[in-house]
């Protein structure tokens, strides 16, 4: 077990993200923000605007010709990938490995096939207005791993003893019993930290028990949670948990995601997240 104090000082520790990175997720939120708007934000960061126009320029987005302005760039980009660009050099801890949950687990990786996926849950099974906070939730919502990781590495071998032999239900229960804590509550602890505002909070901290989540975030949350279940299913990712959590049939039902659709949503956020990772990996 470990003291809500050292967790509370871990967290004040994490480095905040960049002013930018906290702009674009803050404009997630507001559902009448213009394309203007991001590239006010993304051109006062000049590491950003060169990594944008990078991306810009790579085959991921396949301009028929050089892309030299932000208004451009932001205009063939989307915004979704504007925020993986601000978040993938805003907040070098999403990169790190997370030692607590396998060596080449790490919260951007798995966070932007989530990302990908729930953005196209939200937008094929009638949720459309919800794709950007949706995709900002697919980025963010393990950031409590980055916390916990540390304190769960001289655990991490009891704790899939416990998921496997059945003493735990899943791992977030595993988490639960070993350190007294779970990433998602220590997640929402680094949401109010930075301020991610009561949306977001919800994704991060109810995203493998959508009931628990506040009516008014119930549909973003399970568009997260099914999203979340498809990056597991995508494999790769390094994460010794992947697999540990269920995932509720009854979500499925909700946002009309039957056998054939959650496949296709699979595939296409497989092929979306790997292009988009080698772009961000090279700009």
């Amino acid at each position: 077990m470990i003291s809500k104090r050292r967790i509370e000082r871990a967290v004040r520790e994490l480095m905040p993200l960049s002013d930018a990175a906290q702009a674009l997720v803050r404009m997630s939120h507001d559902p009448d923000h213009s394309s203007a708007d991001i590239v006010r934000i993304v051109e006062r960061d000049a590491a950003l605007t060169i990594r944008v126009l990078r991306i810009a320029n790579s085959p991921v987005v396949a301009p028929i010709s050089p892309v030299e302005s932000l208004a451009q760039a932001v205009s063939l980009m989307g915004e979704d990938k504007i925020v993986t660009a601000a978040l993938s050099i805003g907040a070098n801890w999403m990169k790190e490995s997370l030692s607590g949950y396998g060596p080449d687990a790490r919260i951007f990786d798995n966070g932007l096939k989530t990302a990908i996926a729930a953005g196209l849950i939200a937008k094929r099974q009638g949720h459309a207005e919800l794709a950007p906070l949706a995709y900002t939730g697919g980025l963010l919502h393990d950031i409590g791993k980055a916390v916990l990781s540390a304190f769960l590495e001289p655990e991490v071998s009891s704790t899939i003893e416990a998921v496997e032999s059945g003493r735990a239900a899943d791992w977030l229960a595993a988490e639960k019993a070993e350190l007294g804590v779970d990433h998602c509550e220590v997640g929402a602890m680094v949401a109010d930290h930075f301020n991610l505002g009561p949306a977001l909070r919800s994704v991060i901290a109810h995203h493998h028990v959508p009931g628990e989540a506040a009516e008014e975030h119930t549909d973003l949350v399970k568009i997260v949670h099914a999203a979340d279940g498809i990056r597991a299913l995508m494999g790769g990712d390094g994460s010794v948990d992947a697999l540990a959590y269920p995932l509720e049939v009854r979500v499925l039902e909700d946002l009309d995601l039957d056998p054939e659709r959650f496949s296709e949503i699979l595939c296409d956020a497989l092929t979306e997240s790997t292009a988009l990772a080698e772009a961000v990996g090279s700009a």
